[in-house]
């Protein structure tokens, strides 16, 4: 994600001017759950979507807004080595 948007001002990024992102999220439901009963990459881009904004990975925490993107998601049914 962080790849494909562009600085707007100031810490709020979003797709270039005049495009659109679709950002298309396959297989949802397979990473491992951690000893927290967690999966970091769920949480991650809950993150994203319930407040819309990423950490930066620099060594100060600071965060980036992201903006005007769209989500697909698919995922398999339980079972088969897959987490519910």
């Amino acid at each position: 994600i962080e790849t494909n948007v562009d600085k707007r001002m100031g810490s709020i990024y979003g797709p270039p001017s005049g495009k659109k992102l679709i950002v298309f999220i396959d297989d949802m439901n397979m990473p491992k759950v951690d000893l927290y009963g967690t999966q970091q990459p769920i949480t991650l881009l809950l993150t994203l979507l319930d407040h819309g904004f990423l950490y930066t990975r620099d060594k100060e925490i600071a965060t980036k807004k992201i903006k005007d993107l769209q989500y697909i998601a698919a995922m398999g049914p339980p079972g088969g080595g897959r987490n519910p």
